[in-house]
């Protein structure tokens, strides 16, 4: 019953609510799935925020709405016919590549529970809390992971097996791939093909991390998603995926700064946006807004004592190098060099959040992370523009 259960709390934590408003939705069939997701991720955020606040986060309330939803999504499909077309071109060996790694992380992420120190001590000890109805106390950090595990956990009645909720781990680098795919598949641009070959050596780099269940792969995938969105126009979905990212870290404010500065348009959807991080800004840290640099939401590893602002960059800069991440940040200060796009994601979003990250978290270097999608995006434009100077024929794939 507990294998039963969860896997249907697993198609409401991430499938059915988006599959409800889907159905309006144009695109291609990845851009489709990566919108679900996005979508049920934000409808469960504010669900079980809602239910937990009413005392109602209780598996029975859960199987009425996961009904109630299978019912809305029967009569939305029922008329609908669904064709899957497959074409042997040469891109059928990129497709074939990407579902590769995707089977991996699935085979690598079956059959274990969580083992890192963070996502077993603080991930999903707050991700019980909430299945049990209330917040967790103590240091105060955005929950949007955790409240999707404790979802899990409410569903079968049980927080002893923890198998479901990191399976579900495998689903935010596979959204990734998926996405650098669907842009290939869509623009067939040089900068698409390295995009992904770079996100592949940053996963190798990080293969013993991506999985574990911290949440800065979340991050990652979400902060991804919002330049995957921008680049279509699809405004709304990149306001999803900015809001998102917040409630999994503050780093992701960085690239909310990049979406308010960097163009003069949209101006109602930014100030929805920015209301809307500010008052979630205010009812999670409102007890904490006195003294807002203690360890309760920064410092916690007395990083900040006896603070040293040349030995602190340094050490930084040196931790990257042993990390091999040190490579993602040099090349992509070419970025100044190409064009608006690329000096305004370095400028706007790449070098505030480093400096941030320098300054305040780096104690580790998982807290740099989300600062990959930017860096990867920046480096293959980059090295796009150096193969066409070195080979102009291969402009046309």
């Amino acid at each position: 019953m507990i294998f039963f259960l969860s896997t249907l709390a697993i198609f409401q934590s991430y499938i059915l609510p988006g599959l409800i408003v889907s159905n309006k939705l144009n695109g291609s069939l990845i851009f489709k799935v990566v919108s679900i997701i996005l979508i049920s991720l934000f409808f469960n955020f504010f669900l079980i925020s809602l239910l937990i606040y009413l005392n109602l986060y209780l598996n029975v309330i859960l199987y009425i709405i996961f009904l109630a939803q299978i019912f809305l999504i029967y009569h939305l499909y029922k008329d609908k016919n669904f064709e899957v077309n497959i074409n042997y071109n040469l891109f059928i060996f990129v497709k074939a590549f990407v579902l590769t790694l995707i089977i991996f992380a699935l085979y690598k992420n079956s059959g274990n529970v969580f083992y890192a120190w963070d996502a077993v001590v603080s991930y999903n000890e707050w991700a019980i809390k909430f299945s049990e109805g209330y917040y967790p106390g103590g240091m105060i950090r955005p929950y949007l992971i955790p409240k999707i595990w404790s979802m899990i956990y409410v569903f079968s009645s049980n927080s002893d097996v923890t198998l479901f909720a990191k399976f579900s781990t495998f689903l935010f680098p596979s959204l990734i791939l998926l996405m650098c795919l669907d842009e290939i598949l869509i623009y067939k641009k040089i900068r698409d093909f390295v995009k992904l070959i770079l996100f592949c050596i940053f996963f190798y780099l990080k293969k013993n991390f991506i999985l574990t269940g911290y949440v800065d792969i979340p991050l990652v995938s979400l902060i991804y998603s919002f330049f995957y969105f921008y680049r279509r126009k699809q405004i709304s979905m990149s306001c999803y995926a900015i809001f998102l990212g917040f409630t999994i870290k503050l780093s992701a404010i960085f690239i909310f700064f990049y979406f308010i500065i960097s163009k003069n348009k949209y101006l109602i959807k930014k100030i929805i946006l920015s209301t809307s991080i500010f008052l979630y800004f205010i009812f999670l840290y409102h007890s904490k807004l006195d003294n807002f640099f203690s360890a309760a939401i920064f410092n916690e590893m007395d990083q900040n004592k006896n603070f040293n602002l040349i030995y602190t960059f340094k050490y930084s800069l040196e931790m990257l190098l042993n990390q091999n991440l040190i490579y993602f940040l040099v090349f992509s200060l070419f970025g100044l060099f190409i064009n608006n796009f690329t000096r305004l994601i370095l400028l706007l979003y790449i070098i505030p959040g480093w400096v941030y990250w320098s300054l305040l978290l780096s104690y580790d270097d998982r807290n740099f992370l989300f600062l990959i999608p930017g860096l990867i995006i920046i480096n293959s434009i980059v090295i796009e523009k150096f193969l066409l100077k070195i080979f102009p024929q291969i402009s046309n794939l």
